[in-house]
């Protein structure tokens, strides 16, 4: 699968998971493991609905809607789930992988490319 795919279907998943109360507004994929290959990813969301969440339960709550609607083979691209409150904190972490401070030793230059969660016609339409 390639990453232009997995997008899609994660916008399909965030955009399912709004009947059940879960407001995505923009997500991101970032290598998971940097020098290591390019199909494994963090998924970083910013998911305003769940800030009054405690941390892991924001992440189980993506990881639930993961299991849910993406089959077993396009979650083993999903390395791991970062959850954060607002787009701005997404774009903050989006240089650093959506990793903590000060967790890799490379430049901070590195700005990983967010999705707004959107209807199919603007997905497609969007260029690489």
């Amino acid at each position: 699968m390639d990453k232009k795919s997995l997008v899609k279907r994660l916008n399909e998943m965030f955009r399912a998971e709004m009947q059940n109360g879960l407001m995505a507004d923009q997500f991101g994929l970032a290598p998971a493991y940097r020098a290591w290959g390019d199909k494994s990813y963090t998924l970083g969301v910013s998911a305003p609905s769940l800030i009054n969440m405690h941390n892991s339960r924001k992440g189980r709550v993506i990881i639930d809607a993961l299991f849910k609607h993406l089959s077993i083979e396009e979650r083993m691209f999903i390395d791991r789930v970062r959850v954060f409150n607002d787009s701005k904190q997404l774009k903050e972490a989006s240089t650093r992988d959506f990793e903590g401070y000060g967790f890799y030793d490379y430049e901070d230059d590195f700005i990983n490319e967010l999705y707004d969660v959107v209807e199919d016609s603007a997905l497609v339409n969007k260029p690489d």
